[in-house]
């Protein structure tokens, strides 16, 4: 049997990087589903029509105060 170190740490190397990588593309593919996840789950909490609407919070009915004008 061949114990050369070398041969045994390039041995290791390739099988942590093989776990490294797949590592990394599990956690991408997770990141991923969560993106759509929120994306779905956005759409469906977000009103499609302007009348859905409860407050109006946005600034399309300000008005400055006589005395506030700049």
């Amino acid at each position: 049997m061949n114990l050369d170190p070398f041969l045994m740490l390039d041995g290791l190397l390739v099988y942590f990087a093989h776990i490294a990588v797949n590592f990394a593309f599990v956690m991408l593919c997770l990141c991923a589903v969560v993106i759509c996840a929120l994306t779905y789950w956005t759409r469906q909490v977000r009103p499609t029509h302007p009348d859905d609407e409860g407050e109006d919070v946005g600034l399309s009915g300000f008005r400055w105060d006589e005395d506030d004008e700049p």
